[in-house]
């Protein structure tokens, strides 16, 4: 499952899009609210392709003739790679971008997809397949700070005494 932390008015149209993943519910909560210490990164995708393509010795051109999309043969566009790498604004990239993206860089698409989600839904995404996990997270948000704050620190006695 994916927890998403963003703007309270992406709520219900991120709901109503996102798959349900692992077998239970995707969740929004506001960035603001839950977690003032995370700040938005509106260059997370433009970095991750930029430092990735770098890394891998590649021309944008290059990326752009590797980055095609497994389920639909189509390629990301060199010209949108272009722009993106240098901070020029761009639409939001469609899925089968982000998934063409991931094969050309040789990542996990769920690392392309979280990176544009930062950078263009001020979006954070954490993951968890444990319906514990899912279960405390989707009701921290009704907690006070207060208790947000001393949940937090339980959670880290809790850690330490395991030896994580």
């Amino acid at each position: 499952m994916h927890l998403l932390h963003g703007p309270a008015s992406l709520r219900h149209s991120v709901v109503g899009k996102m798959p349900a993943r692992m077998g239970g519910v995707t969740h929004v909560r506001s960035q603001q609210r839950t977690h003032p210490q995370m700040a938005h990164d509106s260059q997370a995708l433009q970095h991750l392709v930029r430092d990735r393509r770098a890394d891998l010795g590649l021309s944008i051109r290059d990326l752009a003739d590797r980055s095609i999309d497994p389920q639909t043969g189509e390629h990301a566009k060199q010209a949108w790679i272009s722009k993106l790498e240098r901070g020029e604004p761009t639409e939001a990239p469609k899925p089968w971008v982000l998934r063409g993206l991931a094969a050309g860089l040789r990542l996990p698409e769920d690392t392309v997809k979280e990176a544009a989600a930062r950078q263009y839904f001020e979006l954070e995404v954490t993951a968890s397949s444990d319906e514990t996990v899912r279960l405390i997270t989707a009701r921290a948000e009704t907690l006070s700070t207060e208790d947000r704050a001393r949940l937090a620190e339980i959670a880290e006695v809790f850690a330490r005494s395991a030896g994580r």
